[in-house]
């Protein structure tokens, strides 16, 4: 159905030149992306509402959606294995960012400025880039990650136990990490498992 729909789209904006029929295939991508996230995003935020878990899922989305964007990581093949990833991972992990002390904030952030600084952002075959676009990638995602950790931290530090924001950007940045890492294997391995 949603693939009907977007293409119905697509076509009538061809028919109306609002884009041209060289970008019908481009825009029947990102029409396709832009959709699966919102509905993704929104499904999740919808369950952080019923198990009063909203902020924590605002803190953590607001780190994983950009770094994941920016720094690449494991990627899913499939819409539905993408929902189904971002959907067990945020039960997963919502439910430990109350028991994240300062201390094992601190913990995830060494361990995920290690992995970002060295393997992000990830290559991947889908998305070629030059040498000069990944140095200049590797450069914006080590800010952003640098921006995130000391807002988390602050966040965290400055509200203690109640810092649930800033605790959920901190595991944000660990559940990046993750990813991240599961892609260097992917990578490693051929692409394996992918």
């Amino acid at each position: 159905m949603q693939n009907t729909m977007i293409q119905k789209t697509v076509k009538y904006w061809v028919e109306n030149k609002i884009i041209s029929e060289e970008d019908q295939e481009i825009a029947i991508f990102g029409l396709d992306v832009t959709l699966s996230s919102i509905i993704t995003i929104s499904l999740v935020m919808i369950t952080a509402g019923f198990m009063g878990r909203v902020l924590e899922s605002i803190g953590l989305l607001s780190i994983i959606i950009p770094m994941q964007c920016l720094s690449g990581g494991y990627h899913a093949k499939t819409h539905l294995r993408c929902f189904l990833t971002m959907y067990i991972g945020w039960w997963c992990v919502t439910p430990l960012i109350p028991f994240i002390s300062f201390f094992i904030g601190l913990c995830i952030v060494a361990i995920s400025l290690i992995i970002v600084f060295m393997f992000a952002p990830v290559r991947h075959e889908n998305v070629p880039m030059s040498e000069k676009h990944y140095i200049k990638m590797k450069k914006i995602v080590r800010c952003i990650t640098i921006i995130g950790v000391v807002i988390g931290v602050w966040l965290s530090g400055l509200l203690g136990n109640t810092g649930v924001y800033g605790s959920s950007m901190i595991a944000g940045m660990g559940v990046v990490a993750i990813s991240i890492g599961v892609a260097k294997m992917i990578n490693y391995r051929g692409g394996e498992g992918e």
